[in-house]
């Protein structure tokens, strides 16, 4: 069936019924509306509409379920009197005796700061900030450089996997040598993050430009691959983290029922906190898949289950390495260097800002994880993070493949001008 053009002033209207249902302080009935409305224009617009450019509606169908994720997230899940802005603490009053002015701009700066940056409930582990003292002139001008460098990136992996046999094929995927596979999915994830970067530069060169921001609230959306020597360490450290409030947060509404087994309350039992915490991993990677079916829905114009797969699956990524973290301990324990520096293979870390509140009640500890964590990272020996490098790209090469697979049916990534094939430069294919 043919999909009508993409609507913008609909687009338009969802985000204002979704900032229009996080102002705090409203009858929680007129929030419900807001919500209630929001049902009919998104499913229009995910099922009904297009873009036209296959990467876009992958890409706006996840952000609409994301945009509200969030929304119900701060009108559900959280109470909006224990959100500290640390950038602006005399503001720290209960605001939902504020004046409606007020909370407006309350709910666009958190609707719109999904990292919570400046706040009290800041995602921990981010990217450095750029400094304080960084004019607005020279912010603007490093972020035109990653914008344009992201360009450029964005087009060369476009250009391998438009040479890419597995890529553009339209018969059985099995048949193409594994290496295709391997080279297909990074091109398709960097090049993905690479558009994702360049977006939020130039959302940061806007604002910051107009003066509604400083440069110091901006920092890089993504952290330094070289951070990714486990999957783990990928979602904490390397992805851009705009889910993780909204996400946590409906997982403690889901498994608040279940909070009786945590450790702190059957101190006798800390195997039920661990499933407890298990339980935390899979079902937050759950919601993230189902956010993610928007997108692929949006695309394939059906139910493919690829972003979902993908998701849930590294839930399983995580578990198999605490599972092997745990086993390596144990051995060091057995070996006269108890104290090898390599024990704690995932340099995690827990703590932050000095205790603040992250609109669950529970206390969000940034400053000193990030400190706690590089302290850990040092003792890492190399040859682990080679052997986590390694594991890093075979895991997502295999994982991924269930996100990337159904869009190829597509023609996503067929681009005859820019196939190197068709002018003799791939001698290999």
């Amino acid at each position: 069936m043919q999909k009508l053009p993409f609507d913008g002033l609909q687009f338009a209207l969802l985000q204002t019924l979704l900032v229009a249902a996080v102002v705090p302080g409203q009858p929680r009935i007129s929030q419900v509306a807001c919500l209630a409305a929001v049902v009919p224009i998104s499913y229009h617009l995910i099922t009904k509409t297009s873009t036209g450019d296959a990467a876009g509606d992958l890409g706006l169908g996840s952000a609409i379920l994301t945009q509200i994720l969030v929304a119900l997230d701060l009108v559900f899940f959280t109470d909006p009197n224990t959100l500290k802005n640390l950038e602006k603490p005399e503001e720290s009053t209960r605001i939902t005796e504020q004046p409606f002015s007020r909370r407006l701009r309350w709910a666009l700066d958190l609707y719109t700061n999904v990292r919570g940056i400046g706040w009290a409930h800041e995602a921990p582990l981010l990217p450095e900030r750029p400094e304080k003292t960084m004019t607005r002139r020279k912010f603007l001008m490093d972020r035109l450089v990653i914008v344009a460098s992201c360009g450029v990136l964005e087009l060369a992996l476009t250009v391998m996997n438009a040479s890419n046999p597995r890529m553009t094929a339209t018969d059985d995927l099995a048949s193409y040598a594994w290496y295709w596979k391997v080279l297909g999915v990074s091109c398709f994830g960097i090049a993905g993050a690479s558009r994702i970067e360049a977006m939020y530069c130039m959302l940061s060169m806007a604002v910051v430009g107009l003066g509604f921001s400083s440069p110091h609230r901006w920092p890089r959306a993504f952290g330094s691959p070289l951070d990714a020597w486990s999957v783990q360490r990928f979602w904490r450290r390397v992805w851009h983290q705009n889910l993780r409030k909204s996400a946590l947060g409906c997982t403690e509404f889901i498994l608040a029922p279940f909070s009786v087994f945590d450790r702190t309350k059957v101190p006798n039992q800390p195997q039920l906190s661990t499933a407890i915490k298990l339980a935390r991993l899979y079902l937050a990677f759950t919601i993230t898949g189902i956010v993610h079916i928007g997108g692929e829905y949006m695309l394939l114009g059906k139910m493919g289950w690829g972003s979902f797969t993908f998701f849930a699956l590294q839930a399983v990524g995580i578990s198999i390495e605490k599972a092997v973290s745990a086993c390596y301990r144990v051995l060091l324990e057995r070996t006269p260097q108890n104290d090898h520096p390599t024990a704690n293979v995932h340099g995690r870390g827990s703590g932050g800002h000095p205790a603040q509140e992250n609109g669950t009640g529970k206390p969000n500890d940034v400053g000193s994880m990030r400190k706690g964590s590089e302290k850990r990272e040092k003792k890492i020996e190399m040859w682990i993070r080679c052997i986590g490098y390694i594991w890093v790209i075979l895991w997502f090469s295999w994982s991924a493949s269930y996100m990337v697979d159904p869009i190829i049916s597509t023609g996503m990534f067929v681009h005859p001008w820019l196939d190197l094939r068709r002018r003799g430069e791939w001698w290999f294919v």
